[in-house]
């Protein structure tokens, strides 16, 4: 818990400080950079954690997966107090926090995530009364709603501000970068299933098959600003088809090729897939937050993420529980040909559910690329004269 509320104070500002700092084109190569990095460290955590479990066993192993952060944490720190000096133009501002809203908020998305998160575990399923909890998220949002309106309109802060919600491109963004997450978030976990309980490689093999992922990430995330200057809005209709089309092509993979060639096969369609989410990731961020003024930045990406980290938990729990409905029980030891038949129709009813949150996207940023052609880098940025007034 400790942990989360630091990674969620962390992560928002580095979206508010990009929108702070910079300005038009830099802007979108600060997120490419952002993107980048990503990747990068994307690949870097689970081959990380697989030479761990390797070194020093799965007792300890998993256990110090967790120290890893304490060395990074602390140059975070020093980086941050070294770099990023504070702006007395804010120390005089309202600072106060919206606690109702926070509480109000917290608890409609707690009502909503339990049951999908609960539906993950043996004790879950489609048929625990738990479900019955999203009646009640649903009405905690309305409560929420007329609370940050009547806060507001008596110009005491708030948590969203309802110009955030009144703007079209930041909802839109939003949306679609929170169905991209539901799929993208369940991917990993039952792509790891599938590798080391249905073929029977070892944890540090496994992490060593997602390095194409993440490189395509890195890789395609250090031209997203490049690429998004060039087609604007339909870059992320273009990611999110080519990623639909690579993981279609590793369900494939799995399902018609020799079981000595399926790894070789699936560093080829990852790799795409990588592609695909790193020219989707930094643009998709950049543009649901440009025309929003730096001011509501550190609230408009903490709104984003929040709607994300919601949309994994959902994803995550739509697929692992299709992978685990046509899984069954198997009893049958990894790598065998009965593991290996059994996790591979799992992970194709998995996919099937990743996918589809991928196709959600791809339909919201069409049709908002077929809407709005112009190009939002060179018609919606508001030059930093404006912005600062």
């Amino acid at each position: 818990l400790l942990a989360g509320i630091g990674a969620a104070i962390i992560s928002p500002q580095v979206l508010g400080l990009i929108q702070i700092l910079f300005h038009g084109e830099e802007r979108t190569r600060a997120y490419g950079s952002f993107g980048m990095i990503i990747g990068i460290a994307t690949a870097i955590g689970p081959t990380m954690g697989g030479v761990l479990i390797a070194l020093l066993g799965t007792d300890l192993g998993w256990r110090a997966a967790f120290l890893i952060n304490i060395p990074i944490c602390l140059v975070i720190i020093f980086v941050t107090y070294r770099t990023i000096a504070p702006d007395p133009a804010r120390t005089a501002s309202d600072t106060r926090l919206d606690l109702p809203g926070i509480l109000l908020l917290a608890a409609a998305f707690l009502a909503v995530m339990y049951p999908f998160i609960d539906a993950t575990m043996p004790s879950g399923g489609l048929g625990n009364w738990r479900w019955l909890l999203l009646p009640g998220g649903a009405l905690g949002f309305l409560g929420f709603w007329a609370l940050e309106n009547f806060r507001e309109r008596r110009q005491i802060p708030v948590v969203m501000p309802r110009s955030l919600l009144l703007d079209p491109s930041y909802m839109v963004g939003t949306i679609v970068l929170t169905a991209f997450c539901a799929g993208w978030t369940a991917l990993f976990i039952i792509y790891t299933l599938y590798l080391q309980q249905g073929l029977g490689i070892s944890p540090l093999v496994a992490g060593l098959l997602q390095i194409p992922l993440a490189l395509g990430s890195a890789i395609a995330s250090a031209q997203s600003s490049r690429l998004t200057l060039k087609w604007g809005r339909w870059i992320l209709v273009i990611a999110c088809a080519l990623v639909v089309i690579s993981l279609t092509v590793t369900v494939l993979i799995t399902q018609t090729a020799s079981p000595g060639s399926i790894p070789y096969l699936l560093i080829v369609s990852m790799f795409c897939s990588g592609l695909g989410s790193g020219i989707f990731f930094s643009p998709a961020q950049a543009l649901s937050l440009l025309t929003i003024p730096p001011g509501r930045a550190g609230a408009a990406g903490g709104i984003s993420q929040t709607a994300q980290r919601v949309g994994g938990a959902i994803g995550l729990a739509g697929a692992t529980l299709a992978f685990y409905l046509r899984l069954g029980t198997v009893t049958a030891p990894a790598g065998s040909e009965l593991a290996r038949a059994a996790y591979t129709g799992a992970f194709s009813y998995g996919m099937a559910a990743v996918v589809a949150f991928i196709i959600i996207a791809f339909l919201f940023a069409l049709a908002d690329a077929l809407k709005r052609r112009e190009n939002p880098l060179k018609l919606e940025v508001n030059p930093p004269e404006k912005e600062n007034e």
